[in-house]
């Protein structure tokens, strides 16, 4: 935890750095709410502008679950907070935020157990990326449910007791600390947007593709949006957004392919279509896929766990989709990004020369895994 502060203060201070040393930016502090479609209030200093960028953020999801506001809770935010560690742990949720946080409780010795209510975890990456993954977090302890419906949340002598729906049956489970990992909220409460004539729907802001809110001059970027919740994506937006704030420009941004990790041990990462999304595209598909058992990298790293997946429309080579479950995906998943986004296809990826030994040799072994057999290759793969 002394670690999570030291770099909270050091980021924390490039960017207050940048906010008070820039002369072109004026920095005001303050709850601010709209006043008028071109007014702001801040405390009392009104400022009034003929273009606004709304990025608020958003903060973890605390939905109406019968008996939770009766029962203490954690989220990503109040976990980090903590100084003794929980006996045991129940996990609401299983995507990002959910995985990750049950493998830190649970390598740090705390029990673990992850209730999803999808039919299972990381219900939007491949199928096969989520089955391998959920057996690896089993694999270490984690106790994972799917399919489940939360009946009630209780407080109990051990701390919370929740009691679910799952499979047809009636069940609880007790743990002395509940984590909530149920997603995030847009910030937009406060913002008194009806003055403004914002529109929102289902707690997130109606865009146009040029990151338009429903007030021609007011745009919205990042987490306050309610989709596409990464910090990459909302750097993206701002400058975007940005650009046609103060130009009257109409530019717009592409969300094909946006990488998404889960920084879980090991690493997923996915990007582009999965493979049953790619079958509904009427073209006929290919998989090339590479085992990191296959990688010498990962022998000598000492975790062979995982794969790389490539989805491809045959005949063509177009490269429809990436999954990678292992050491460091989150950073191999670029390669097959930028080779997506740049037009090149699997063939590239597959006379691509790689350093020798890297766990990148992963994606090379995939895309030669399309045409041939590759437990018959070298160690250097050719």
């Amino acid at each position: 935890m002394a670690h999570v502060r030291e770099v909270i203060r050091n980021l924390s201070g490039k960017y207050q750095t940048l906010l008070t040393e820039n002369e072109n930016i004026v920095f005001f502090q303050g709850s601010a709410r709209f006043s008028s479609p071109h007014e702001l209030e801040i405390g009392d200093r009104r400022i009034t502008s003929g273009a606004f960028v709304l990025a608020t953020g958003a903060s973890p999801r605390i939905p109406a679950l019968p008996g939770l506001k009766d029962v203490p809770f954690l989220t990503y935010i109040t976990a980090l907070e903590l100084e003794k560690l929980p006996a045991s742990v129940l996990v609401l949720g299983g995507r990002a935020v959910a995985l990750e946080f049950a493998q830190i409780f649970s390598r740090f010795g705390s029990k673990v157990c992850l209730l999803q209510r999808s039919d299972r975890i990381l219900p939007d990456a491949d199928l096969e990326l989520s089955q391998e993954l959920r057996k690896c977090l089993e694999e270490e302890g984690i106790e994972i449910h799917t399919g489940v419906e939360i009946l009630a949340i209780e407080s109990a002598s051990v701390g919370a007791t929740v009691c679910v729906r799952s499979r047809g049956d009636v069940r609880s489970f007790s743990a002395e600390s509940l984590f909530l990992g149920l997603g995030q909220e847009p910030n937009l409460r406060s913002l008194n947007l009806s003055s403004a004539g914002i529109t929102s729907e289902n707690g997130s802001l109606v865009r146009t593709p040029d990151l338009r809110t429903s007030v021609s001059h007011i745009f919205a970027i990042g987490d306050v949006q309610g989709e596409n919740q990464l910090a990459t994506v909302a750097g993206h937006e701002g400058a975007v957004a940005a650009e046609n704030a103060l130009s009257g420009k109409h530019e717009i941004t592409d969300y094909t392919w946006i990488p998404r990790a889960v920084f879980t041990s090991p690493e997923a990462a996915w990007s582009g279509l999965t493979e049953a999304q790619a079958a509904t595209t009427g073209k006929k598909i290919q998989i090339g896929k590479a085992a990191f058992s296959q990688v010498p990298r990962a022998w000598t790293h000492g975790d062979t766990r995982g794969f790389v997946k490539l989805i491809v429309s045959a005949g063509t080579g177009e490269i429809l989709g990436a999954s990678i479950l292992g050491h460091q995906a989150g950073d191999l998943i670029e390669e097959v990004v930028i080779a997506a986004r740049a037009g090149a296809t699997a063939d590239l990826l597959r006379k691509s020369i790689h350093v020798y030994p890297t766990f990148a040799e992963g994606i090379r072994m995939a895309a030669q895994a399309l045409n041939m057999d590759i437990s018959k290759l070298s160690c250097c793969g050719e």
